[in-house]
């Protein structure tokens, strides 16, 4: 006769008990979900008469998965935590991870610059219009290059504005002052003949701006031209583009090539 110590179980095992006790390792949502359906079971097939092993393996899944489930939780809010403090800064003295976009620099904006700054030209031209310098800038803010063949020319000057007709902080009528010494015009012709635009503001082109006045004249040998400036008030100098072309087509297209690819750099 057998005894009960050796009397095997015959029952058969759930087999979700077992998919929740193997998931709870690996899936801990599915350990739960498969782990509470196989003791619900168990439990209903028993007082059915049915008897079916594998509760304990059930109950394991369900406690190991919730455990699973917690500690996801708790290290998916440590990194969120962490990820938002560090895009925030990274320190007390760190810059932003994002770049700025410095501000559009229009007439009015000039005026919050500081005495100290200085203002030139970038060297964004002579990097990208493909036009070739006649006369190098020694430091001054003044060049010249020529288009290819040698069609338009366009001179650079930075000028101080001790020699221009300073408007107190009013940048856009200063710049029309600076705009008839250069064309040799009246302030009366730069006030009915040159318009507003803008250049680029900074070493990348990266959207942000500058204000300028525009105007165009005729020369006395049949030349046609632009000059574009902007005065600064606040820092004692201003910058002009002197566009000369022998006809309206070349300096049209002359004019595109220099307002596409000049750009105005403030630093200080």
């Amino acid at each position: 006769m057998t005894s009960d110590d050796t009397r095997t179980d015959a029952r058969p095992f759930n087999s979700l008990a077992i998919v929740s006790f193997v998931c709870s390792f690996v899936v801990s949502l599915a350990a739960v979900i498969t782990g509470h359906i196989a003791l619900s079971q168990i439990k209903r097939r028993s007082q059915q008469g049915l008897g079916e092993r594998g509760r304990g393996l059930a109950i394991a899944g369900v406690v190991i998965g919730y455990a699973g489930i917690a500690i996801s939780i708790v290290t998916v809010g440590v990194v969120a935590a962490l990820f938002v403090t560090g895009s925030i800064h990274t320190g007390s003295n760190a810059a932003p991870l994002v770049p700025v976009i410095a501000p559009d620099l229009t007439f009015a904006a000039g005026q919050s610059l500081k005495p100290e700054s200085t203002v030139a030209f970038t060297d964004s031209f002579a990097k990208k219009s493909g036009w070739n310098e006649t006369k190098k800038d020694y430091g001054d803010g003044n060049s010249q290059y020529s288009s290819p063949g040698g069609t338009c020319t366009v001179k650079f000057a930075r000028t101080p504005l001790e020699s221009v007709q300073v408007v107190k902080n009013d940048d856009k009528a200063t710049t029309d002052n600076l705009l008839a010494m250069v064309d040799d015009a009246s302030y009366a012709d730069v006030g009915t003949y040159a318009d507003s635009s803008t250049i680029s503001q900074g070493n990348t082109l990266n959207g942000s701006s500058v204000d300028v006045r525009e105007m165009g004249w005729s020369g006395a040998d049949g030349a046609e031209g632009a000059t574009l400036a902007r005065a600064f008030t606040a820092v004692g100098y201003g910058l002009s583009a002197d566009i000369s072309c022998p006809d309206s087509a070349t300096l049209t297209k002359a004019s595109a090539t220099v307002s596409s690819t000049l750009a105005i750099a403030v630093t200080g």
